[in-house]
């Protein structure tokens, strides 16, 4: 029996092959615009460095620098914001998330809520974790290191060194991202709880696996990326593209409804950071499987929230693809402290726009919409007075 030809084929072939070989063109050229501009920045280097360095370094005003010690041979900074009198209120730590440094959350003067606190009266430390910013390793060669070392080791030493610092026996802890995180983890530490007086998370993950199919994870389980490229150096790279053509990786991470180009461009050069494979590790781990544990099985990180006592807050964004609205609610709803409170920031809640996840402290109404709603949980929170 003889098959009758099907009319669109023909029709189908025609417009596909063109299709198929302007795409094929298209991304050759592309691939050729890519490789010149990298061959063309390897040979002019100093001068594409020192060009970006002049336009996108960031200065900013801490007063003193120190180091908190840990047990493992960490020397963590901790940037000094100081009042211009005598403090009233307990000391401020305001901590930032993976990847980045502590410029993620102090970049300049427009865009950082320890020179916003400073300026009302609180004494602000901004700490750089382990392998990141100016913090150094005692020997020459730093190990790798995992969630558990930055919530057993960083969080307590940096508490410990702020109050021997001020004299204070207690401090209120502000954390972005990853920060919020090592937080939720030093607030239901007995130890550390009884110097923590109030908590404060802004996009901080809640729930691992409530972000198993978003692009987060699909970024973070490829551990050779991390393992043999410089994100520090790939992320100077990508500044002159900024915002003209946005890489996949940064489309989670930002919005430029509520950041600018410029900010981000700032960020790049300033804030990224490499970050342990064996941290990624644990991350993807959690997130496929949704148990948070630590790497010797020994301690269920999920069963903190319900052991925090001290008052929180819980600040998140609706377009936040990394700390996701229901991971937030999620912290918010198992915590175990009986004064605690929670704001999620966009059209339809309590933002003038759809806060991302770096919109939330970098973005061009925090100032306005996140950084007053801190200040007042803060002094609602501290015994020592309050900033009028």
């Amino acid at each position: 029996m003889r098959e009758k030809n099907l009319p669109g084929i023909a029709y189908l072939s025609l417009i596909t092959l063109p299709s198929v070989l302007l795409f094929s063109l298209a991304l050759i050229l592309f691939s050729l615009l890519i490789f010149t501009y990298l061959i063309t920045v390897i040979v002019l280097f100093p001068v594409f460095y020192s060009v970006i360095y002049f336009l996108y370094s960031s200065r900013t005003d801490e007063d003193e620098i120190h180091y908190a010690k840990t047990n493992d041979g960490w020397n963590l900074a901790l940037h000094r914001y100081k009042p211009n009198l005598p403090s009233k209120h307990y000391p401020v730590i305001f901590l930032h998330g993976i990847f980045v440094n502590r410029y993620s959350v102090d970049l300049d003067r427009e865009h950082s809520m320890a020179a916003y606190l400073q300026r009302l009266g609180y004494d602000v430390f901004v700490p750089d974790l382990r392998a990141k910013g100016k913090s150094f390793f005692q020997n020459k060669k730093a190990p790798e290191y995992s969630f558990d070392d930055l919530a057993r080791e960083d969080g307590p030493s940096i508490i410990k060194a702020v109050k021997i610092l001020t004299g204070e026996k207690k401090v209120h802890w502000i954390g972005h991202s990853m920060g919020g995180m090592i937080g939720y983890s030093a607030a239901a530490n007995p130890v550390c709880a009884k110097s923590i007086q109030s908590l404060v998370t802004v996009s901080a993950p809640g729930k691992s696996d409530f972000i198993r199919n978003g692009p987060w994870y699909s970024f973070i389980r490829y551990k050779f990326f991390v393992k043999f490229f410089n994100l520090k150096i790939l992320a100077k790279l990508a500044i002159p593209f900024t915002g003209i053509a946005d890489l996949p990786p940064e489309n989670f991470i930002y919005s430029r409804e509520n950041l600018s180009a410029n900010t981000m461009r700032k960020l790049k050069m300033n804030a990224v950071e490499n970050t342990s494979p064996l941290m990624l590790t644990q991350l993807a781990s959690w997130i496929k499987t949704g148990k948070e544990i630590s790497l010797d099985g020994k301690y269920n990180y999920a069963e903190t929230f319900k052991k925090i006592k001290c008052p929180s807050l819980f600040l998140g964004g609706m377009k936040d693809q990394i700390a996701n609205p229901a991971g937030v609610v999620h912290a918010y709803q198992d915590c175990g402290s009986r004064n605690k409170k929670l704001i999620l920031y966009g059209k339809n809640h309590n933002g003038k726009s759809d806060f991302c996840h770096m919109g939330m402290i970098m973005g061009r109404k925090a100032p306005d919409e996140v950084f007053p709603e801190i200040l007042k949980w803060l002094n609602q929170h501290d015994k020592k007075g309050k900033t009028k």
